[in-house]
């Protein structure tokens, strides 16, 4: 028997075939487009999900940059108050509030090692050093002021003026730092 003729006996198996064919490339297809779709949906989740948890970190380092900048004029504004002589009495009900709210912080520094930013790091780290040993200063400088001692309050001002400027250039290079990360995705 011939092609010819077997068609001709049987006309539906063309149709027959030609639909099984076309049946079984739209599954295979619409498979393949499936998977696809999926493995895209599961790609932009774990983007979005990086985006958010770096977001996250990003908002704490910044929270803590803020209660620092405030600490750094709380203990400028309370060792020049004592330089001058003049009544510090509310100046330092803020700066004995200063360990606990600094305290409240370290929730927040593990945002810095998240961010895994080496320029940020090496600020940050600056930064502790600066404002550790100026705030052990204050506490000294009270100690002075409290005991009626003598110190130059020239040189101490111009301390306060040094530290204030190095504590705030550190915080500058931390949000500058801060906001290419949160610019670059």
């Amino acid at each position: 028997m011939d092609w010819a003729t077997f068609f001709k006996d049987y006309p539906a198996v063309i149709p027959a075939v030609t639909t099984l064919v076309g049946l079984v490339f739209g599954y295979l297809f619409g498979k393949w487009d499936s998977e696809r779709k999926r493995k895209w949906e599961v790609e932009d989740r774990e983007f979005n999900r990086r985006i958010q948890y770096r977001d996250s970190k990003i908002g704490k380092v910044q929270a803590y940059l803020d209660t620092y900048l405030e600490a750094v004029r709380v203990v400028a504004e309370f060792e020049g108050l004592m330089c001058l002589g003049a009544d510090f009495d509310e100046s330092r009900a803020n700066f004995d509030k200063l360990p606990e709210l600094l305290l409240s912080t370290t929730k927040w520094v593990n945002g810095f090692a998240a961010l895994n930013d080496s320029e940020l790091n090496y600020a940050h780290d600056e930064f502790k050093v600066i404002f550790d040993a100026e705030f052990r200063m204050a506490n000294e400088l009270l100690d002075i002021v409290e005991n009626n001692q003598f110190f130059d309050k020239d040189i101490t001002r111009a301390k306060v003026l040094l530290f204030q400027n190095l504590a705030i250039t550190c915080i500058g290079v931390m949000q500058s730092r801060i906001h290419v990360l949160a610019e670059t995705a």
